[in-house]
Formats: structure tokens, sequence, C-alpha cells
């Protein structure tokens, strides 16, 4: 596992955002890429974890995410807002940010994981759920707060079958969501 600063950090962070890719993913795709630049744009620090597939195995990829999640959090700005971004398996670490009342974006979320789902709607903090109609991970609980995307027809990955342009347009509007909720977190503070 590596934690990396996104390449254009701005000088005086005003915060750090943490971002958890999906297993195979990483963070130069897409759905982390254009949140990445989003974010150091408006004054985030952010920081990609890279994870180790063996241990992610070896360990089990629930306890790995944690780990791997601390990890970076101990790399933050002391005293700046923490804000977590994840990606499919990153999303397994949303049980760790409700314990530390940290808020997310958890893009695809494992919600057929029993933790993921019950901290869905345990969060207090501000919290966004974003998946696809057509994704099979994509079952939201009852009890879920206000800060829901569904994106319409589109599977893990948030895009629909043969309408790239149309899938395009539906993450440029999530990634809208991603920074009112990361302005959001400024505006409250640590």
């Amino acid at each position: 596992m590596t934690v990396t600063p996104w390449f254009a950090q701005p000088e005086e962070p005003l915060g750090t955002a943490l971002l958890l890719p999906g297993r195979q993913a990483g963070i130069a795709t897409p759905l982390l890429h254009w949140p990445a630049s989003l974010l150091t744009e408006t004054g985030w620090s952010v920081l990609g974890v890279s994870w180790d597939e063996a241990r992610l195995e070896e360990a089990g990829a629930a306890r790995e995410v944690r780990r791997c999640a601390e990890a970076a959090l101990a790399r933050a700005q002391p005293g700046r807002p923490v804000l977590v971004v994840a990606k499919s398996l990153g999303t397994l670490a949303l049980p760790w940010a409700v314990e530390h009342g940290l808020p997310g974006v958890w893009l695809t979320p494992l919600l057929q994981d029993a933790a993921v789902a019950t901290s869905a709607a345990e969060a207090r903090v501000d919290t966004l759920l974003v998946g696809g109609t057509a994704d099979a991970h994509w079952r939201l609980p009852a009890a879920v707060g206000p800060g829901v995307v569904e994106v319409p027809d589109a599977g893990h990955g948030l895009q629909e079958v043969g309408q790239w342009r149309r899938s395009v347009l539906r993450q440029l509007e999530v990634f809208d969501r991603i920074g009112e909720l990361a302005d959001r977190v400024l505006q409250a503070g640590p």
C-alpha cells in the first residue's frame, strides 16, 4: 500500500481529501481523476491510496481498506477538514469514516456488505452515496439521508452501455455534487 499526493497540490491546503480507489481502478480513472482535480483546484490537498493486492487477500479486504485509510488519515493536514472520496472497494472504509465522524463521497458503494449498508444509514456527517441503477451493488438502505445520487441505467462504472456522451454528462453532475459537498465541509471546518 502506498499513499501518494495527487500531482497538483495547493501551496496552502484548506483540507485533505483521501482517495480510496476500487480494486483495480486506481486513482487515475475518470471517476477519481476528475474529483481529485476539482478538489486540488479548490484548495484541497489530495492523497491517493494504492492497494497491495496480496495484502487485500491476506488480511481481508475490509480490514486492509481500514488500515490503509488510517495510514492516509495520519498524513492529513493537522487541524484542517478531511474528506474521504472512495470508489467500490474503497467504500469498505465507510464504517471507519462513520466511526471517525468523517464526511465522505462513496462512489458505487458495496452496499451488499452489511457493515457498509448499516454505516450508510447511520452516517451523521455529510455523506454522498452515488450509484447506478444497473449496478448489482446498488441496494440503498431504507433509512438513508438526502445525500444520494442515482444515475439511471448506469452500471458499476457509472456508465450506461452504448451511451458514452450521456454517461459523461451524468458523471459531470456527480462531480458538481462532490464539489458542493467539499465546499460544505470546508465551511463547517475541522
